[in-house]
């Protein structure tokens, strides 16, 4: 995580994995997960500069639901799941960002 949101990121989370835009280059998604450390709150981020700075993309989603992954739709820029522990939500980036 860039210098920016280190404080937003407690120590001891997992990523499973980092998902790349099959639309802008630059962009990417990432769930990190902390129910290890007995911390059950979503941490997901979106990048937009190959990772130099994250942005928190998790509100909206159910405050004690650890998000595991997160993927983007490859048919519909913006349009992603986010999969936790009781299943999966549809989460969309465009609400905040005033794009259509």
């Amino acid at each position: 995580m860039g210098q920016r949101h280190a404080a937003e990121v407690p120590e001891w989370g997992r990523a499973q994995q980092i998902e790349v835009s099959p639309f802008a280059p630059g962009t990417a998604y990432v769930a990190l997960d902390y129910h290890e450390v007995e911390n059950n709150k979503p941490y997901v981020f979106k990048t937009h500069d190959f990772g130099k700075s994250w942005t928190s993309i998790a509100s909206g989603l159910p405050a004690d639901d650890p998000a595991r992954v997160v993927r983007e739709d490859p048919n519909r820029q913006g349009m992603l799941v986010v999969g936790t522990d009781a299943g999966c939500s549809p989460h969309t980036t465009r609400a905040r960002t005033g794009r259509r």
